[in-house]
């Protein structure tokens, strides 16, 4: 329903299509531009934010062609010949096409989360706390430290590369040490020479929606 309504505020659009144009680029491209930069993780929900203010517009637009359309088909019977009728008519039409479209909204956006909540963070906290021992130091790249403070612990370190490769040693796997990091994400080549030469997967959480995939690192014995 709130399909049919964006459509119909397109159309209603079609005597102006210079701004019809601009209304369908500006829904578009933000979701375009983030498929472009990483397709695994551009349909997030969140990333749908940029699109909303001009989806809502054109579906607001839709009801009003709606109820313009109601109030037409009204006109050309005369045993309704008052405006005020007409109009009040089209008015509970209108809010009629909105109760249907968006009482669902609220059912299937939770549906969503109870979805997409089998492969989030918790599922690599979940996985964590069957890998990593309570005295193990835990540290990860930057795009997984702050998710997984606040979903697992907060004594998660940032790795930095630089002073990986110039101090190898403080890895050393007298404390167990694990290393996480995403696919695709903020890994610097050097990073990934040293986790050849140090380092071995333990452990990876599937890609969803809402973040790349995660992988588990344990550091060994220097080559």
């Amino acid at each position: 329903m709130t399909g049919a309504l964006f459509l119909l505020g397109i159309w209603g659009l079609r005597s102006r299509p210079e701004i019809a144009l601009a209304a369908i680029l500006s829904v578009i491209m933000p979701i375009g531009l983030l498929w472009a930069i990483n397709p695994a993780h551009a349909l997030a929900g969140r990333h749908f934010a940029f699109a909303l203010p001009m989806v809502m517009l054109l579906v607001a637009h839709g009801l009003v062609m709606a109820g313009r359309f109601v109030e037409t088909v009204l006109s050309w019977r005369p045993a309704i010949p008052r405006a005020r009728t007409r109009r009040v008519v089209a008015t509970t039409a209108a809010v009629v096409l909105i109760v249907a479209s968006h009482l669902p909204a609220g059912a299937a956006l939770g549906g969503y989360y109870q979805w997409r909540r089998g492969t989030d963070w918790r599922t690599v906290a979940d996985v964590l706390d069957r890998l990593v021992g309570p005295d193990d130091k835990v540290v990860a790249t930057l795009g997984a430290v702050y998710p997984l403070r606040h979903y697992w612990r907060p004594a998660v370190d940032e790795i930095d590369a630089e002073r990986l490769q110039a101090r190898p040693r403080s890895m050393a796997p007298a404390r167990r040490t694990r290393i996480i990091t995403i696919e695709g994400w903020d890994w610097a080549p050097e990073l990934h020479q040293w986790l050849a030469a140090h380092a071995i997967r333990v452990g990876e959480v599937p890609a969803s929606w809402s973040r790349q995939r995660v992988y588990i690192h344990a550091v060994t014995k220097r080559r």
